[in-house]
């Protein structure tokens, strides 16, 4: 399967939104803790939904070095490159 970085952004705009009701548009640069406020349990479902849509496994390791929106989805499309 091939994914686009674009593809996963869009993915995890809708996850985000839809899980905090976000009154702004996502950017890249958004550091998910700190200015989208995300806590363990909106970091779990992200993490959770994009392993399911995409067919990844984000590990531990990702979940710790991982900051902003655009790192997120530059490790999902590499994950899924990887899976090919």
């Amino acid at each position: 399967m091939i994914v686009s970085e674009a593809l996963v952004m869009l993915e995890i705009r809708r996850v985000v939104e839809r899980e905090l009701a976000m009154p702004r548009e996502i950017q890249p640069t958004d550091r998910l803790v700190d200015d989208l406020g995300l806590d363990s349990l909106t970091l779990t479902t992200l993490a959770v939904e994009l392993e399911d849509r995409f067919q990844v496994i984000l590990s531990d390791e990702d979940a710790t070095r991982i900051q902003t929106v655009a790192e997120l989805a530059r490790c999902v499309t590499a994950r899924v490159g990887a899976a090919s």
